[in-house]
């Protein structure tokens, strides 16, 4: 069944980044860049925006507007959407430009999909487009023969390069809610739910009220709790990575949740759903003795009879509710 849902996830990859290359951003943020450059020009020193004189001149003789390679802050404020045409030039991924300058995910929404444009100030222009320049300066100086046909390619590139950091985060949270997704089905199949899920302090937490006055809340840290009267007493922490190479630093982190639970609460009962389970693993889970009981991911989602033994020891053992069938 592991072999199925890396199956799963690798088709969902791959339609995910056909449509995002179907919409062809590359070309629209080329078209806009088109329309904008004759109206920029470079009047101050090269260095002002950190393009090296070097990648200046190389790009003169090739007899290119700057602006069609190098980003003028002031286009940036004219229409941020222009982001992605430099940053895509210059080979920097969205997470990349976050930790260097600042983040411009909302500067790269589409203007046909955004409800309105951002708004840029002098400084947030100044400090992006300096570091789109240094890095593009650094590819023509350091790149034989380079043409604005290779910085198109590397744009492409970089578009996938973002989409695959996107969809990485996605599909790590998908298991997640895949397990939520059980919780609900369970818990209204069963009559065990009061009242509809609700916004707890973010719109990442999400709480259900059950029967006896229990508050089961989505959020993280634990990913699922289980409170009555306030009172932790029980939590679900959802691993969802398949890679057994990382199946230790996965434990250690759930490991960090259930002792936080546990000293909250040193009755809460703690249940892990891991994508992966290795000998080593399994050991010290029985060994640590941290979690009530531990279930693989793909057998849980997979499999009724491993379903009917998660919920017997979630609402039965652990919480002592009373099972109802529909209707009852």
């Amino acid at each position: 069944m592991s072999d199925d849902y890396r199956r799963f996830t690798r088709q969902l990859r791959s339609q995910d980044l056909t449509r995002i290359l179907q919409r062809r951003q590359d070309v629209q943020a080329r078209r806009v860049v088109e329309s904008l450059v004759s109206e920029f020009t470079f009047s101050e020193t090269m260095e002002t925006y950190l393009i090296s004189q070097a990648a200046s001149e190389y790009v003169r003789r090739l007899q290119l507007n700057l602006a069609r390679v190098f980003c003028h802050p002031a286009m940036l404020q004219e229409e941020p959407f222009v982001s992605l045409y430099y940053r895509g030039i210059s080979g920097l991924s969205l997470k990349e430009v976050q930790i260097q300058t600042r983040s411009v995910d909302n500067w790269e929404l589409e203007p046909s999909a955004r409800p309105q444009k951002p708004l840029v100030t002098t400084e947030a222009a100044h400090q992006v487009a300096c570091l789109y320049n240094s890095f593009i300066s650094s590819i023509i100086e350091n790149t034989t023969d380079w043409t604005l046909e290779n910085g198109y390619r590397t744009m492409i590139a970089s578009i996938g390069i973002s989409f695959d950091g996107g969809v990485r985060n996605m599909l790590g949270r998908l298991p997640e809610k895949r397990v939520r997704q059980l919780l609900l089905r369970f818990v209204s199949d069963n009559s065990l739910l009061m009242e509809a899920g609700r916004e707890d302090s973010s719109p990442e937490k999400r709480s259900y009220t059950l029967i006896d006055d229990f508050v089961m809340t989505f959020g993280s840290e634990p990913d699922v709790a289980f409170r009555k009267d306030a009172r932790l007493e029980a939590t679900i922490e959802i691993k969802g990575g398949i890679d057994p190479a990382g199946a230790l630093e996965r434990l250690g982190a759930a490991n960090k949740s259930a002792s936080a639970a546990l000293a909250e609460n040193p009755r809460c009962k703690n249940f892990l759903v891991t994508g992966a389970i290795t000998t080593e693993m399994r050991n010290r889970l029985d060994q640590d003795r941290l979690f009530e009981g531990y279930f693989g991911l793909v057998e849980l989602l997979s499999n009724a009879e491993v379903q009917e033994e998660f919920f017997d020891d979630v609402f039965n053992h652990a919480l002592r509710l009373i099972r109802h069938g529909p209707g009852e």
